[in-house]
């Protein structure tokens, strides 16, 4: 987060987040006790917003707990059998022969959605209580399928 001083009375302030630490009802929440607190604070006013009922460190010690040596095994050894097999890259249909060294050098594709195309895409999402985000990807994942023909598709999200 930044805020920026244009000027006495005039700012800016700036806050990026990766999606995987926020979805949009979790954006609605924040936005709203942000314009709650900055009203309150720039009337002179006390926070407006009722104490937490719950702090983070409640839910971290519920977590420890929880997270026992048996459940985590557990939980490896279900994931590890589900993705055994799994392809380690995708078969691709290439236009061209690629070289034997790998590069992992990449280009920029960039596209410009139509407002009505993106509107409906937004409605599929909210169809299926997903995210544009989950959307996209979920519509990625079938090309993938469609040019591979595995049923098994895995896309790294590092």
């Amino acid at each position: 987060m930044r805020l920026f001083k244009l000027g006495e009375r005039d700012h800016i302030f700036l806050r990026t987040l990766h999606h995987i630490i926020s979805d949009g009802w979790s954006q609605a929440v924040f936005n709203n006790e942000l314009m709650q607190l900055y009203e309150a604070f720039h009337q002179g006013k006390s926070n407006p917003l009722p104490p937490l009922a719950v702090q983070y460190a409640d839910y971290a010690f519920w977590q420890r707990r929880w997270l026992t040596e048996e459940k985590v095994a557990s939980d490896l050894q279900y994931w590890r059998k589900q993705l055994a097999g799994i392809p380690e890259q995708l078969d691709l249909p290439k236009d061209r022969p690629r070289q034997a060294r790998r590069t992992y050098g990449a280009d920029v594709c960039s596209i410009t959605v139509p407002a009505n195309t993106l509107v409906e895409l937004k409605r599929v999402g909210q169809i299926n209580d997903a995210t544009l985000y989950m959307t996209l990807l979920s519509a990625f994942a079938l090309l993938l399928q469609r040019y591979s023909g595995e049923n098994d598709i895995v896309v790294p999200l590092d």
